[in-house]
């Protein structure tokens, strides 16, 4: 099976000194590790928002919000500057980035959103996921995603399988069960009356949410 080569950025001529003072930046470790931490405390303000906060919070998120917009906003524009914008977009990490920093704008303008009904909450939400970047500084996560990526197709078959068992078993029930009385547990809501409050009330066993009440009843 052939691979596709990996495109890499170039280093640009010493003659286009703005192109390469911008490439020595973003290639710079100092640089990226600056950029993970502002990510991580942006998130942490972001996280600490809540309904019916007092004055004083609210004004500082919004101060925090006008901080970090310009940074990541610069970070775009190095990034634009030393790679060029064919390259830029080629990165999928860079069109993540380009979509927040968008979105950032966009929550500058809160109450003109909300008048004509866009959610802020889905906004705030799409930031959040810029913590995402911390996945391609680390190798640990890198692998860890790609070991999952890999093992989904067991975990398909695995959740089949337990589907099976859970349709098998409901079937018992209905045939063994359907007579009881209503208790505590086996009410008119969860009971084995039925193909579907049988799967529910089963699902609702395999979690061992109060299973042990479910075996009481049904004595």
């Amino acid at each position: 099976m052939l691979t596709v080569p990996k495109k890499i950025p170039i280093m640009p001529d010493e003659k286009q000194w703005i192109q390469m003072f911008c490439f020595n930046i973003v290639q710079s470790l100092y640089f990226e590790y600056f950029i993970m931490c502002c990510i991580l405390i942006n998130t942490i303000f972001l996280l600490i928002d809540n309904y019916d906060k007092s004055p004083m919070l609210d004004k500082v998120l919004d101060m925090t919000n006008l901080v970090f917009i310009p940074i990541f906003t610069l970070e775009m524009l190095l990034k634009m500057t030393a790679y060029g914008i064919k390259f830029y977009f080629y990165v999928n990490w860079n069109k993540l980035d380009f979509c927040i920093v968008i979105f950032s704008f966009m929550s500058l303008f809160e109450g003109l959103l909300a008048s004509i009904k866009i959610n802020m909450t889905v906004l705030r939400i799409l930031r959040v996921t810029r913590l995402l970047r911390v996945i391609k500084a680390s190798e640990g996560l890198r692998q860890l995603l790609k070991t999952l990526y890999i093992s989904i197709s067991n975990m398909v078959t695995t959740a089949f399988l337990l589907i099976l068992i859970l349709f098998t078993y409901s079937i018992v029930g209905m045939s063994i069960l359907d007579d009881v009385e209503f208790g505590d547990n086996i009410n008119k809501d969860s009971n084995f009356k039925s193909f579907y409050l049988s799967m529910i009330s089963l699902v609702r066993c395999c979690t061992r949410d109060n299973w042990s009440g479910y075996m009481h009843d049904s004595y």
